[in-house]
């Protein structure tokens, strides 16, 4: 989970505040930086133990003064997200904590508002060869 940004950002919240490792101890957010801020999720939020648990819901609270990116596996999304009324106040500790608090960024100015956009690539096969599929917005 990484942010970036144009202007002076970060963010170095205390370890006990996400479950998540900042990446290589970098916390600057700048764009020249090749990573961002980032941190390393949990176990079972990437790769293949997120593919063996059957994957898992990222859900994101983004208020002026932070950025809290959640991760629930698939046997543990909360029942209010299920029910579409989402309450970030019960989630507990979150994967990633970007708050401005424990950094210096000003979140309205580096982040307006977003367009989400989603891109999945799907293979198939035809007469032995494998194709790609169409690419989904």
């Amino acid at each position: 989970m990484s942010l970036h940004t144009g202007s002076n950002c970060t963010f170095n919240p205390p370890a006990n505040y996400q479950l998540g490792v900042s990446n290589n101890d970098n916390y600057d957010c700048q764009l020249n930086n090749p990573v961002g801020c980032s941190v390393k999720g949990p176990v079972g939020s990437y790769g293949s133990s997120f593919n063996a648990q059957g994957g898992g819901v990222f859900a994101m609270e983004w208020t002026s003064t932070f950025i809290r990116i959640y991760f629930f596996p698939r046997n543990a999304i909360p029942a209010d997200i299920t029910a579409g009324k989402p309450n970030p106040s019960s989630w507990g500790v979150p994967a990633a904590d970007f708050d401005s608090q424990y950094g210096d960024c000003d979140i309205d100015a580096n982040f307006p508002p977003q367009t989400i956009v989603s891109k999945n690539n799907m293979w198939h096969l035809v007469n032995g060869i494998k194709m790609l599929g169409n690419d989904s917005y």
